[in-house]
């Protein structure tokens, strides 16, 4: 167990700390791209984090000082935050109370770290000549990427476990142009590719050499393709679009932003937060999740829950806190949507017009509003898919949004995918694993 952490604790009895929290924090990160140019980016950082809780209210402070004298004024701004803020509080927090002991690791086949660059390359090199040698293709970009954080967590009420986190992640970027117009698609997922808990197995088990033909007639057909209309229709949005919105439109809003991550989180529970189709689960051990872990950052072994059933709020996920500059806010980590019975020929049927439209491309949210825009959309009409639209763009209000989900994919819709910490406006950055299935929305404006 680290020293400086028990350092931390023996100086934090003495200073009358009620509860301290030290955790020393190895991270390392490699990324490879491939467009034009070949970047690799390496990355090691090494800090201490300690929450306190003195007076009655936290505090929190970090360092990459690994010094005796770093571990102690660390712990010294802990405490003197988590005083001011009871100073001005009044609260009168409870410690938590967890004694559990241990190690854990995520499970993989092949360390990706261990593997030769060139090994990683040669995949990036073969995925992005095969996307260059299709027909009307002028852009491929390729993604590979691993990181790794080994966490010890040492705590005044007896935790001492150390959790070594993995993940690999990759994906690849096609482009079809003509005449100044670029049309773009993705794969495995839009945005920062597909990322997985887990080692460079990941790679063969995302098939994306597989993708790379469909992704290209696809990309060549958005050349030609109408602008998605402007109207107020249906609206089906795939399992990939949908675990996005689903975290950035609807878990991340849920709980307010504070800075106490265990107390008083119960302003919503019991309410109609979401349509009578809706049920939500965490999942803290989805076998690939980003958020899989054996405990969470107080120690306490995670556990799985359920968040809504019929969309009503019945209760809250685990806390996660992670990294050197994270403040010590809930953020929920894996969650799964639970499918229902409807195909995708089902949800289809219903619709007089609408558009079904997959894999993120453009984001906001701000204000209670948001708008999103996919990089490929179909009409719908009469029941019929009848053409692809290029550019496909929902809005809408965040609240009433999840009221007007009409129906649920089943399994053959469902999808598990990564979702990468994107901060929105006042809130932080936390990467989970989402799975849900195609959704239909009614009275949904496209623009």
């Amino acid at each position: 167990m680290s020293f400086l952490c028990q350092r931390i604790l023996r100086a934090a009895r003495r200073q009358g700390a009620i509860y301290v929290e030290a955790r020393e924090v190895l991270y390392k990160e490699e990324r490879f791209s491939l467009k034009e140019t070949l970047q690799i980016t390496d990355l090691h950082t090494h800090h201490l984090t300690v929450r306190a809780l003195a007076d009655g209210d936290w505090g929190y402070a970090s360092t990459t000082d690994l010094s005796r004298s770093g571990a102690d004024r660390v712990l010294d701004q802990a405490i003197s935050a988590a005083r001011a803020a009871a100073a001005l509080s009044g609260n009168t927090i409870s410690a938590p109370s967890p004694q559990n002991h241990g190690s854990w690791e995520t499970p993989f086949l092949e360390d990706p770290f261990e593997l030769s660059l060139d090994s990683k390359i040669d995949r990036l090199k073969d995925w992005t000549e095969l996307a260059l040698d299709q027909d009307n293709i002028s852009l491929a970009h390729s993604i590979y990427g691993a990181r790794r954080w080994q966490i010890t967590l040492l705590t005044t009420s007896g935790v001492e476990v150390t959790q070594i986190v993995t993940h690999s992640g990759a994906g690849i970027t096609l482009g079809a142009s003509s005449e100044g117009e670029l049309q773009i698609r993705s794969f495995p997922n839009g945005y920062d590719g597909q990322w997985i808990s887990g080692g460079f197995e990941a790679l063969d088990n995302f098939q994306i050499r597989n993708a790379i033909p469909i992704l290209a007639e696809e990309a060549t057909q958005l050349l030609h393709a109408p602008t998605c209309p402007t109207f107020n229709g249906s609206l089906i949005i795939g399992s990939r679009q949908a675990a996005l919105h689903l975290r950035e439109g609807f878990l991340e809003l849920l709980l307010p932003n504070r800075f106490d991550p265990i107390d008083d989180y119960s302003a919503n529970l019991h309410e109609q937060v979401a349509s009578p189709y809706l049920d939500l689960v965490t999942d803290e051990h989805l076998v690939g999740g980003l958020a899989s872990q054996m405990w969470d950052d107080t120690g306490q072994p995670l556990l799985s829950g359920t968040l809504l059933t019929a969309g009503r709020l019945v209760g809250f996920g685990p806390v996660h806190l992670r990294g050197k500059n994270a403040l010590p806010i809930r953020r929920y980590g894996n969650a799964v949507l639970q499918p229902k019975n409807n195909s995708l020929s089902d949800l289809i049927a219903d619709i007089e017009r609408g558009i079904y439209m997959e894999t993120p491309k453009i984001g906001l949210l701000d204000r209670g509003i948001f708008s999103y825009q996919c990089e490929i959309g179909w009409l719908i009409e009469n029941g019929e898919i009848t053409s692809v639209v290029k550019n496909p763009l929902y809005s809408g209000e965040i609240k009433p949004f999840w009221h007007q989900c009409d129906a649920v994919g089943d399994p053959s819709t469902f999808g598990i995918w990564s979702i990468q910490g994107r901060a929105q406006k006042g809130r932080s950055c936390f990467d989970t694993t989402i799975g849900a299935p195609a959704l239909r929305f009614t009275n949904v404006q496209f623009c």
